[in-house]
Formats: structure tokens, C-alpha cells, sequence
């Protein structure tokens, strides 16, 4: 089909016509264009499970973070805590023993 041929072609037609050698370099290039694609699609997905694993790992450490914080201040306020017991039975038995 030369150009003058394909100049005539009804636009309205659903069809055309292409030579054997458009079609498989047409044909290749589609493959080609697909195996990338489908190569692209399974990084990203990769990428996004590693993604959610990384942000498991980071809520994970953040939960003992906040468990540890929590112990640290339960470990102080135990530790204020004997230290005025201890103030207050030294003080009082120093007033009893001042007494006796």
C-alpha cells in the first residue's frame, strides 16, 4: 500500500492494513513493553513490602521505646518513693530514740 493508497483509506473503518514486517516489529516491541511493565510492577511491589516490613520494624521499636519509657518512670517514682519512706522512718525514729 503505497501513500496515496493509504491517503484514500475510509477513516471510518476499523481496520487497516500493515506488512508482515510492521506487524512483528509492532508485535516485538509490545512484548518488550510488557516484560518491562511487568518487571516495573514486581520492583514496586517489592519495594512496598519492604516498605511495610521497615514500618513494622519502626512501630515495633517505638512500642518498646514507650514500654521502656514507662518502666523507667514506674523504676523512679519507686525509687522517690523509698527515698521518702526512708526520710520519714528516719526521721521518726529519731524522734523516738530523742524520746527514750
Amino acid at each position: 500500500m503505497d501513500y496515496h493508497e493509504k491517503k484514500r483509506f475510509n477513516r471510518n473503518s476499523s481496520f487497516i492494513t500493515i506488512s508482515k514486517f510492521e506487524y512483528e516489529y509492532l508485535t516485538y516491541h509490545a512484548a518488550a513493553a510488557e516484560g518491562i511493565a511487568d518487571k516495573k510492577v514486581a520492583a514496586a511491589e517489592a519495594r512496598i513490602e519492604a516498605l511495610k516490613a521497615s514500618e513494622e520494624e519502626i512501630l515495633m521499636e517505638a512500642k518498646i521505646a514507650q514500654i521502656e519509657q514507662k518502666e523507667t518512670m514506674v523504676k523512679e517514682k519507686r525509687e522517690v518513693y523509698i527515698k521518702e519512706l526512708a526520710e520519714k522512718l528516719g526521721a521518726n525514729l529519731g524522734l523516738n530514740s530523742r524520746i527514750n
